[in-house]
């Protein structure tokens, strides 16, 4: 269905989101991407594929080599769903880590999902939620403004 979507709509850049699922701080669901890899990021025409990696439930980042080249990964390596807050060095480590997969020039960089998965929200205030979206921008503008220096 969503490539009948994005078929019509030649235009349009699409993405899609593959979440572990979140309510109220807590995980829904566990396990990589691996099993089905090949087959999802061959298979969809979304342009941007945007998995979450914000911690261990995710697996690891081989799956990503399965990537067509004509797409984008979208990481989601910063955590929406409690307050500590990721270190630069952290986050750029993962990147480097990300990019033995897919090159730097087909990776960015944002939040695992969005701050509120459903109606109640995270367990996670505003000022928080604002200094992850500020470590986001940070680390883009360093990585790749400054042409992938991980």
């Amino acid at each position: 269905m969503l490539n009948t979507i994005i078929a019509v709509h030649p235009d349009t850049v699409f993405g899609l989101h593959l979440g572990r699922g979140d309510d109220a701080s807590r995980d829904m669901a566990n396990g990589g991407y691996g099993e089905y890899a090949r087959e999802l990021f061959a298979r969809t025409r979304a342009q941007r594929p945007l998995p979450e990696y914000d911690d261990e439930r995710s697996g690891d980042f081989a799956p990503l080599a399965e990537v067509p080249r004509d797409k984008l990964v979208v990481l989601g390596l910063i955590a929406t769903k409690w307050p500590r807050q990721e270190s630069e060095v952290e986050v750029k480590a993962r990147v480097a880590e990300a990019a033995r997969y897919v090159a730097m020039d087909r990776l960015a960089l944002s939040t695992q999902c969005g701050f509120a998965s459903m109606a109640k929200g995270n367990s996670i205030g505003f000022d928080k939620q604002e200094g992850k979206l500020g470590l986001v921008a940070g680390i883009a503008r360093t990585l790749w403004q400054g042409k992938y220096t991980v």
